[in-house]
């Protein structure tokens, strides 16, 4: 139990998660990389493993391929990806500032593991390993660049994202191009909200002829709402005042308001919420 925190080491505590993010683009020590994975593999009464180093995930995944035949390794490119080791291990360092006692002997060990292993595809005689990337962009604590990648890696490949959502390279290298087939095709709701903004609301909407059937104020949700008929049917725009992200939702019947929309959506005629999208 920690007791009597002040305010010196709450703030040094803080710290140690930005410090970890900040090591994300640190240069791994393959030697030590060598030695702290043929510790790990020690203690699962294993053999040291042979270890092969990359320049990025996606080289890593090619290479597993070639190797073992096995294509269906991914690269996990959530923000989550990237923040969760790190930010652990700073929550374990910040531990240290508020009096929390660790096992000398594992934290050293836990330490060094995620200061030198970023991305890694385990097997029992080999491990595949990533380098760390050259850059990485945040906002707000999520992966997001509109310019180009959000993470970067040696070999000029990476994760293109948009507040924390996984994209691809056509919505942010060029957004003009996308057509509105594609957009609609879209299943992620998320990835859409993000691909409309790139192509711009106002052209979406002029482009898809939207004319509007009526237009309300959810105040159980909060949101700003417009049930719009199109070209290929119905869509119900909604505006959440407290994130500023629009969704253009697609009903599969015919209503006409709002209310029915949703219920339509949801397949219950007691539920008037938009919820989840």
């Amino acid at each position: 139990m920690i007791n009597d925190v002040t305010p010196e080491q709450l703030e040094r505590a803080l710290s140690k998660k930005q410090k970890w993010i900040n090591q994300l683009t640190v240069p791994i020590n393959e030697q030590d990389t060598i030695d702290i994975l043929g510790v790990t593999w020690k203690d699962m009464n294993m053999k040291p493993p042979q270890v092969l180093f990359f320049d990025s995930p996606t080289q890593c995944i090619e290479e597993t391929a070639k190797l073992t035949g096995d294509s269906t390794k991914t690269i996990y490119s959530n923000s989550l990806f990237l923040l969760w080791q790190h930010s652990h291990a700073g929550c374990i360092e910040a531990g240290l500032e508020l009096g929390v006692v660790y096992d000398q002997e594992k934290y050293d060990k836990y330490i060094k593991f995620c200061s030198n292993i970023f991305y890694c595809i385990p097997y029992d005689e080999m491990v595949i390993v990533s380098r760390k990337p050259t850059e990485v962009h945040w906002q707000d604590e999520e992966l997001h660049n509109e310019q180009g990648f959000s993470v970067r890696f040696l070999d000029n490949t990476g994760i293109y994202s948009i507040e924390g959502v996984l994209v691809d390279e056509q919505i942010i290298m060029a957004p003009e191009t996308q057509t509105i087939e594609e957009i609609d095709k879209e299943q992620n709701e998320e990835v859409k909200r993000i691909r409309i903004e790139r192509y711009g609301i106002l052209r979406y909407i002029s482009n898809i002829n939207a004319d509007i059937v009526e237009s309300r104020r959810n105040v159980v949700e909060n949101t700003r709402e417009i049930l719009v008929n199109t070209n290929d049917g119905q869509r119900l725009i909604t505006f959440c005042p407290s994130t500023g992200r629009r969704y253009f939702l697609t009903a599969p019947d015919v209503v006409n308001t709002c209310a029915e929309f949703q219920r339509s959506i949801w397949g219950n005629p007691n539920i008037n919420i938009i919820g989840r999208t």
